[in-house]
């Protein structure tokens, strides 16, 4: 039975369970329009429709199901199933502890939403008591469609994505445990999480035209997170990588150990007194390897030192590279500047964003670069987000933002590779 078959197999079979009983559904139409302008200018623009359903089977138990349809210049149609998955709760003792679990396919993410953030298909067990929340997860990734997946850890990965007769995302075992400790501390949560994924693939692929490995990798991360007086909210978390990569050393192709890091601050302020304004400061570091010749598989000596995600982190801003070899600065400002006409007002919101780039190795990074560079500093971006909800089921959003990459001499890129990069973009969501 192939993968097709498997998979309406599977959606058949769990339509028929929800039609025991009641339905609830909806969906939401969502349009994106952006232009882009560089060296030349770029027009995209992107449709989506989304149906879900909904259904409870007696006191516990709970199916979903979300499938789409999207439309974009390059790709005409991209049919997807987003969510399908069957979960139960059950009441420990009180009222507020229970222990729940989840089956089939639905995103997961850890505690800081920065190494694993991707829907799978898998199992996830939750445990609810007064002093923790404990959860357990595994997953596979090989029966998603590729058009969907964000994972990319590998140049096996890379060719898949770019193999136009395959239909697949990359077959890839995932398991998460994380333990989150309530109130540890006076009005701090501590966090513990342990991740690893591992390549199913038989073997390494050392032919002239694919030169890549299997990629295995783990992850301990610690966190801690609360709030403080003046309405400040504050956040901190760290992961070590362990793992082992492919690598060309001395001509030869060998595996070598990872050793990296990823590591990450945030701060948010809430003077809600001033038009619900906020200000919100971010930091992220993930660590490089200064001997990378490549972003993907590109260590030349030693151990790699370069962080690599399970799934790419899809960044809020207009430049997107990949968590890899990078430090993130990011400050916003928003508030309602019309709150004070009433309720109508309160929906509309504004942010200006500043967001800096620097990596902390000479090493590679995602985006192509200038490979005899010594510079540090990648560039700047600034944005201008206007948001507004006139109703409950309808949001609009328009942002306008310009990267001003380092193209100086000697800096990161070279004029040639960027330029100062200019986006505006259009984003309205309807509810039904």
């Amino acid at each position: 039975m192939n993968h097709k078959v498997r998979i309406v197999f599977t959606v058949i079979l769990f339509l028929s369970v929800l039609s025991l009983s009641a339905l609830d559904f909806g969906g939401s139409i969502e349009n994106l329009s952006a232009l882009e302008i560089e060296s030349g200018t770029s027009f995209q623009q992107g449709d989506k429709i989304s149906l879900w359903l909904d259904s409870s089977i007696g006191k516990s138990l709970y199916a979903g199901a979300q499938g789409s349809y999207t439309f974009t210049l390059t790709r005409p149609y991209l049919f997807d199933l987003e969510l399908l998955k069957l979960k139960g709760e059950y009441p420990i003792g009180d009222d507020v502890s229970f222990l729940s679990f989840e089956a089939g396919r639905f995103p997961v993410q850890d505690f800081s939403g920065n190494v694993l953030s991707h829907p799978l298909d898998g199992l996830k067990i939750h445990m609810k008591l007064a002093p923790f929340n404990a959860t357990v997860y595994t997953g596979f990734s090989g029966l998603l469609f590729k058009e969907s997946s964000l994972i990319m850890m590998s140049k096996h990965d890379a060719a898949d994505r770019l193999d136009a007769g395959r239909l697949l995302a990359p077959p890839r075992l995932v398991g998460m445990a994380e333990l989150e400790f309530i109130e540890l501390l006076r009005r701090i949560n501590v966090t513990t999480s342990y991740i690893m994924q591992i390549d199913l693939r038989s073997a390494d692929t050392l032919g002239d035209q694919i030169r890549g490995g299997r990629i295995n990798t783990h992850y301990i991360g610690l966190g801690a997170g609360g709030a403080a007086p003046f309405s400040l909210y504050w956040n901190i978390h760290g992961y070590l990588g362990f793992g082992s990569t492919l690598s060309l050393i001395d001509g030869a192709y060998s595996k070598a150990s990872i050793r990296s890091f990823l590591g990450g601050i945030s701060a948010r302020w809430y003077p809600e007194k001033k038009l619900y304004s906020r200000i919100l400061f971010k930091m992220l570091y993930a660590s490089g390897d200064a001997d990378n010749y490549t972003f993907i598989e590109g260590n030349t000596a030693g151990r790699s030192s370069l962080f690599i995600p399970v799934a790419e982190t899809p960044l809020e801003t207009m430049f997107t590279p990949q968590l890899g070899n990078i430090v993130i600065t990011d400050i916003r400002y928003s508030l309602k500047p019309l709150a004070p006409l009433g309720k109508r007002g309160e929906q509309f919101q504004t942010e200006i964003k500043s967001v800096f780039f620097f990596r902390p190795t000479t090493g590679a990074i995602s985006e192509p670069y200038n490979s005899a560079s010594d510079a540090k500093y990648v560039g700047t971006e600034i944005d201008l987000a206007l948001n507004f909800r006139p109703v409950s089921d309808l949001g609009l959003s328009l942002v306008t933002g310009m990267f001003f990459p380092n193209t100086k001499a000697g800096g990161v890129f070279l004029s040639t590779q960027r330029g100062t990069e200019t986006a505006i973009k259009l984003n309205a969501v309807l509810s039904f």
